[in-house]
């Protein structure tokens, strides 16, 4: 099995991501970058059925305390809309 390890992004505004096997379930490294207490998951409803609930639940194993929602968008280019931007928005205010 490979280690995780970090990629640099370039563009105008470059940004790191890391990749490697098994990083779903390290809730520690997911957690860390989420500020606050609360958190809103957002995906679509092809990536939502085998990903959300272990995401969720690795969030909530390593922070109990974090309020945590979730939203679901259909897949495709034809979701990315003014419309499925207020349903994200909506869940963000029903989340507090």
């Amino acid at each position: 099995m490979t280690q995780p390890h970090s990629i640099e992004v370039a563009g105008a505004r470059p940004y790191r991501i890391t990749i490697g096997h098994g990083l779903l379930s390290d809730g520690a490294a997911l957690a860390a970058h989420v500020r606050g207490r609360q958190a809103l998951v957002v995906s679509d409803d092809r990536v939502a059925p085998p990903y959300l609930q272990p995401l969720c639940d690795a969030l909530q194993a390593a922070r109990p305390d974090l309020v945590l929602a979730s939203h679901v968008i259909a897949a495709g280019e034809a979701s990315k809309t003014l419309d499925g931007f207020t349903g994200v928005i909506d869940a963000l205010a029903l989340l507090g």
